[in-house]
Formats: structure tokens, sequence, C-alpha cells
């Protein structure tokens, strides 16, 4: 029953170091105030893929 509780103990004591740690971090940290402009997000712009190619005939090797 001690093994239970001191390992229940332990696992909150990590997850509260780790969010300590990583309190700056966290992507929800700083929301944009109501009064600041909105920062842009850039572009992506997504590379174009090349038109697929056919299949040669005979390029593919007969079973026996």
């Amino acid at each position: 029953m001690f093994q239970i509780l001191l390992a229940t103990a332990a696992s909150f004591l990590i997850v509260l170091l780790l969010i300590a740690i990583t309190y700056y971090r966290l992507p929800w940290w700083k929301l944009p105030d109501a009064g600041e402009p909105p920062v842009l997000q850039p572009e992506l712009i997504e590379p174009t893929l090349p038109a697929p190619q056919t299949a040669k005939p005979g390029a593919y090797a007969e079973s026996p």
C-alpha cells in the first residue's frame, strides 16, 4: 500500500516539475491582447509535385 502511495506522490511531483520547467514554453501561455493587432503568420507555400509518369510497355516482368 505504501509503495502505491509513494509512486503516486512521485508521479505527481514529476508532473509538477515538468510543468514548472516548461511553463513559459507552453503554446497557450501568452494569449494576444484584444487591443494589440494580430500577429501575421507567414504564408506557407507548398512545393508543386511533378505529374506522375505513365508506365512504359514492357516495364514489368511477366510471371511464369
